[in-house]
């Protein structure tokens, strides 16, 4: 089976799992659960970088079923959705940074 745009290469049994546990796939992206300092800014980060990534694949179902998605559409969208992983593991750098 082919992967598409909204299952962000995840596996057909990963795609299964993180639906029966609810986890969107922006959460699971920048790994919402991976907090080992327990920091509440780090939670925060996390939450809306998920979102952004969220709402980007939401975007793109809604396209894919109204007017279609382009080779150039997916390639933005992956693009992008490293972009937001990369400003959250800055950001999270930046906040934890101890040197």
């Amino acid at each position: 089976m082919e992967n598409t745009f909204n299952e962000v290469n995840l596996t057909e049994q990963e795609a299964e799992a993180a639906a029966k546990a609810k986890v969107t796939i922006g959460q699971r992206v920048v790994g919402v659960d991976f907090n080992p300092s327990g920091d509440e800014k780090i939670n925060k980060v996390k939450e809306l970088c998920a979102e952004m990534i969220d709402l980007m694949n939401q975007h793109m179902i809604d396209k894919s079923m109204k007017d279609g998605v382009t080779s150039l559409h997916s390639v933005i969208q992956e693009h992008a959705m490293c972009e937001v992983l990369n400003a959250q593991m800055s950001v999270v750098k930046v906040l934890t940074f101890k040197y």
